[in-house]
């Protein structure tokens, strides 16, 4: 059995059998959307103190998700993501700040920008479900050397790296800015097959490429959102002793996790057990729903509910069937979009 941990917010939700493929999303890349500076940061201070405790860290840039947008256009997309340039830092000293602060700071882009969001990193992150040949899911257990969620289970995972996709700022003219959106588009894909290959030491030539399923943000007890993350499938033609035979051999980032356990694809979500990530948790749903195995979950969902003394929750939807922007943390989904755990 599989247990939630927190609660999150399911932003967007592929509509394409299987996950929507590269082709089907595009990225607006501008400075606009960028985080806004607060007047009482603590960014410094966070970060000093995070590296005395884990010196393996590194402020690396990252994309910011300032928006997204549920799309059938011309051009072929279901899923546009406006983008700015954000780091690690930021990322650490504001969406992962003290839960007053993180507060404060909502309350005041909410006050002055009427965007909860505009004082936070929100750097965008990503996720896969990893399928093994023989129909086992693969999650890897997160090591205490990690910074956040130690303990708990996830699927592969990171943040898209704009260093590795050459695109370090958000460019000024037209021509350059699309180039750089097409870079992006095809890193927030690549990074995924990266950090499998890199967790799990699978080699990059047995996985297929992965498909976009879904795009989730965390949420506390307050409705608060916040850090966004991509969800993905990806499928490998080895078989879960071989992925197991792989990672035992060492993988380049094997430190980030300290045990490898699968489970079958219909494994039920429930109280007790093997302990989830909310990413995962999303994740995990959002591959269900696309099995087809959607009763199921809504009955796990709605024991787990009731225990709490709270509303079974609607099936999954797009938040529109028409083109939405939704900026993070300004808008509050409806109780069809919103997963508790």
């Amino acid at each position: 059995m599989l247990r939630r941990r927190r609660s999150h917010v399911l932003l967007w939700s592929s509509p394409d059998v299987g996950g929507t493929p590269l082709g089907r999303v595009r990225v607006e890349l501008d400075r606009r959307f960028r985080r806004l500076p607060h007047p009482q940061d603590a960014i410094d201070a966070s970060w000093r103190a995070a590296l005395e405790s884990n010196g393996r860290l590194f402020d690396g840039s990252k994309f910011r998700l300032a928006a997204l947008a549920c799309a059938d256009e011309g051009d072929g997309a279901r899923l546009v993501l406006r983008l700015g340039m954000t780091g690690y830092k930021e990322y650490l000293g504001t969406n992962q700040a003290p839960r007053e602060q993180r507060l404060r700071l909502a309350a005041d882009g909410e006050r002055l920008h009427g965007d909860a969001g505009a004082f936070l990193s929100n750097a965008l992150g990503c996720e896969t479900v990893l399928v093994t040949a023989d129909g086992q899911i693969a999650l890897l257990r997160r090591s205490s050397a990690v910074a956040t969620h130690g303990g708990l289970f996830n699927g592969p995972s990171g943040h898209p790296e704009p260093s590795r996709a050459r695109v370090e700022e958000e460019p000024d003219c037209a021509a350059a800015a699309e180039a750089a959106a097409r870079l992006a588009v095809e890193e927030l894909f690549d990074s995924v097959t990266q950090e499998t290959h890199e967790e799990t030491n699978v080699p990059r030539a047995a996985l297929l490429p992965p498909r976009c399923i879904g795009c989730m943000a965390a949420a506390d007890e307050h409705g608060c959102v916040g850090k966004p993350d991509l969800l993905f499938v990806t499928r490998t033609t080895l078989d879960a002793a071989a992925v197991r035979a792989a990672y035992e051999q060492g993988a380049a980032e094997g430190w980030e996790s300290d045990r490898l356990a699968f489970f079958p694809a219909d494994v039920r979500l429930g109280e007790g057990g093997v302990e989830l990530t909310p990413v995962t948790c999303c994740a995990l749903l959002e591959v269900r729903r696309d099995m087809g195995r959607y009763g199921e979950i809504r009955r796990d969902v709605m024991v787990l509910r009731a225990a709490r003394g709270a509303a079974a929750p609607h099936p999954p939807r797009l938040l529109s069937t028409a083109p939405l922007m939704l900026p993070l943390a300004t808008r509050h989904p409806s109780p069809a979009a919103c997963c508790a755990g």
